[in-house]
């Protein structure tokens, strides 16, 4: 059985953020027909508890960053020409043990999910080296600039044209690499792009057929990690344009970590969830899911696991531009806020064209969002060859 070293930027549980959940469900994958090694970045050392929550790979390494030596990486950085995203995550003691760890294993694939950890690998000739992009991290750092004051703006526009010049040039260390939507292939600015192959998320299981009935006790939800900053910006953006224009509509926000402006906004119609065992329930719980995302890159995990449970969802032409789905038969775009208002009034006041939309958004997510068929892509594109041994 070959054998593939995994590095990954963070801990991929519990599964809060996107990269981990791409992540965890990619390794578990992996692990039906390959010997699977971990390496991951951290801040603490995970717990028996999390480590076993990862039992399908073979052997988990991991090197735990210190706030304070990151914090000092980033100073330094400011004379430097790396990007900042790279910076805060390199660290000359965990590159040994990285090293140490790929030797001893004996491994024949190197798997490096995104930009971050590609500094680890760029100088690695004797194995067959991926690089996951997952999204255009330039791209988002362009968007999010434009939304900014002076002086994050500059250091936003700083950091964008860094990272910018990084896709570029780790581009041309890497035999294979993948990314997450056809969208975000075109905006790697490197000219071979076309080479890039498009890996998208999947949806487990358990939200394919989640067994469980919930009363609907909101008419509107967002879901998702509270302190990314574009999550951030579609709050403020649902809560200055829909919650408080609609009050007789019950909103919850649902998601991990959420920032001080977050909690902050308050409101009669509106409930804040700061974590959930179980983030089916939020979405089961509500009848539809907003998501107005327009500074994002990537794939949205949120509308495909709405879409998966048939909770209808009303999106950015941006964030469907990843997913795909056909406006107005499974899922509904709104461009502004006067859109977004009518199509939440439209959906919730005809009960037949909502449940026609439910329907169609989850067979059409099951047809072509599932985790097994995903990342069967990333093996016969990037873990096939050598197979006769190193």
């Amino acid at each position: 059985m070959k054998k593939i070293a995994v590095i990954l930027s963070r801990f991929p549980y519990p599964l809060e953020k996107g990269d981990k959940l791409r992540a965890y469900y990619q390794l578990k994958e992996l692990a039906k027909k390959y010997e699977v090694h971990l390496f991951c970045l951290t801040n603490e050392s995970p717990s028996q508890e999390l480590l076993a929550k990862l039992s399908f790979c073979q052997s988990i390494e991991y090197f735990v960053l210190k706030k304070w030596s990151q914090r000092f990486a980033l100073l330094k950085n400011f004379v430097l020409k790396t990007p900042f995203q790279v910076a805060y995550f390199y660290n000359r003691k965990a590159k040994k043990k990285w090293d140490n760890f790929i030797e001893e294993k004996q491994v024949d694939f190197l798997y490096h999910q995104l930009l971050r950890t590609a500094e680890y690998g760029k100088d690695k000739i004797n194995f067959t080296k991926t690089l996951d992009y997952q999204d255009v991290l330039s791209v988002g750092m362009e968007r999010m600039a434009g939304k900014q004051k002076w002086p994050m703006k500059w250091l936003y526009k700083s950091e964008a044209k860094r990272l910018k010049r990084y896709e570029y040039r780790m581009f041309n260390y890497f035999e294979h690499h993948t990314i997450i939507s056809e969208q975000d292939k075109k905006l790697i600015p490197h000219p071979l792009r076309e080479e890039i192959i498009v890996v998208p998320n999947g949806i487990s299981e358990n939200f394919l057929n989640p067994n469980i009935r919930l009363e609907k006790k909101y008419d509107l939800c967002f879901v998702g990690n509270l302190s990314y900053p574009p999550n951030i910006e579609s709050c403020r953006f649902i809560f200055k344009e829909i919650v408080l224009k609609m009050p007789n509509l019950k909103v919850l926000f649902s998601g991990a970590n959420p920032s001080k402006e977050i909690q902050d906004m308050q409101a009669p119609n509106l409930e804040l969830r700061s974590w959930v065992e179980d983030i089916r329930v939020s979405y089961l719980e509500s009848k539809i899911l907003v998501a107005p995302m327009f500074i994002s890159t990537g794939m949205q995990n949120k509308i495909l696991e709405s879409m998966a449970l048939g909770v209808p969802c009303i999106t950015t032409p941006m964030a469907n531009n990843a997913v795909a789905a056909d406006d107005g038969k499974e899922i509904l775009l709104a461009s502004n806020a006067k859109e977004f208002r009518e199509k939440i009034s439209y959906l919730l006041s005809n009960p037949s064209y909502y449940k026609e939309i439910s329907r169609n958004a989850q067979k059409w997510v099951e047809e072509r969002y599932k985790w097994d068929k995903t990342t069967e892509i990333l093996m016969e594109s990037c873990f096939q060859d050598n197979t006769e041994g190193k």
